[in-house]
């Protein structure tokens, strides 16, 4: 819900969408029409289709998860974020994640223009492989995703960025 949508926006959309399904069984037996009510204010209903296949997937797996970057990405509506994310944050996996506050960050700090390829771009992507630790891999994609979304934000508070304060950010320095 996430994708393309502000925290804000999503966190009343979420806690509706779960107090109706609280389980993928729930999720399952639904309509399509439903879902799509309940995601309609985050512009998102495309996306019901998805759920409901996947909460059909839930039950013939009986709830169980892959483990997997290539087999989650197997799962309906589940790309590289969605996937990248679950490993890291529930899955107990090292994996990268790139979305577009990440993208922003890594631009101010090596001094490039971000563009609405730069997160398909390789160095892009080596350099976020770099910075990711191999321990401790979710407790540094939350402070990164957090960092991007709160500091280095659209509208940056340049003047509270560590990064900044130790001249270590290439981004043009905000008075």
């Amino acid at each position: 819900m996430l994708q393309r949508t502000r925290a804000n926006n999503v966190v009343p959309v979420y806690l509706n969408f779960f107090r109706s399904y609280p389980s993928y069984r729930k999720l399952s037996k639904t309509t399509v029409s439903k879902i799509e009510k309940i995601l309609y204010p985050l512009g998102l209903k495309w996306r019901a289709v998805f759920y409901k296949k996947l909460g059909r997937y839930l039950v013939e797996v009986n709830g169980r998860i892959p483990r997997d970057l290539a087999k989650l990405k197997l799962l309906p509506g589940v790309g590289d974020y969605v996937a990248s994310a679950w490993l890291s944050l529930h899955g107990g996996k090292r994996a990268i994640i790139i979305d577009s506050n990440v993208v922003r960050w890594l631009c101010r700090m090596v001094g490039v223009e971000m563009t609405g390829e730069t997160r398909r771009q390789s160095w892009l992507r080596e350099l976020v492989e770099m910075l990711t630790p191999e321990k401790d891999c979710k407790q540094y994609n939350y402070a990164v995703l957090d960092f991007s979304m709160t500091i280095c934000k659209k509208n940056p508070i340049c003047e509270i960025c560590e990064f900044n304060k130790k001249e270590l950010c290439a981004y043009p320095k905000r008075k």
